[in-house]
């Protein structure tokens, strides 16, 4: 039980509750019964983040964003929609499942990719256009996610080899 979650959850139930006094009376149950099942349910250690680590992870993901999204709707518009799509099978080198879920669940919210599958360290990666440097956008992807220092079981390196 951590002091962060137990603030969290008593500020939802404060809001929830409309401030009013009389509902502590199930507010109290309720939380503790919630900061009982998170622990249950998630039995990772505390995350330490690295605020600089963050700025990175998002910077890069606005940025392949846009570039993704960009090349998409070119390709929705060409004449001849030039794609190549298909599975690419990438060994994540991230340790924690807690990174890898996270990874996972970064490449489907970036255009011209989905998360086909995550079996332990085995990511199933559908992408639109396999004549694109896919590979190095998954090695860049788990840089920025090692960079975030949610874990320090000896991760990935946090920076990647070519650029930022």
């Amino acid at each position: 039980m951590t002091l962060t979650s137990l603030i969290s959850l008593s500020a939802l139930w404060w809001l929830l509750a409309g401030g009013d006094p009389g509902s502590w009376a199930v507010g109290i149950p309720a939380i503790a019964a919630a900061l009982v099942v998170r622990r249950r349910l998630n039995p990772f250690p505390a995350a330490r983040v690295s605020p600089a680590g963050i700025v990175r992870f998002i910077a890069f993901f606005f940025r392949a964003s846009l570039v993704g999204g960009v090349d998409v709707v070119w390709r929705a518009f060409h004449p001849r929609r030039p794609l190549t799509p298909g599975l690419v099978d990438y060994t994540l080198r991230l340790r924690s499942p807690a990174e890898r879920v996270l990874a996972a669940g970064t490449v489907s919210l970036l255009p011209g990719s989905l998360s086909a599958a995550l079996d332990h360290e085995r990511l199933a990666v559908h992408a639109l256009d396999l004549d694109l440097p896919v590979t190095r956008q998954l090695e860049e992807l788990e840089a920025r996610i090692a960079g975030l220092n949610l874990y320090s079981a000896d991760p990935v390196s946090a920076e990647p080899d070519d650029h930022e």
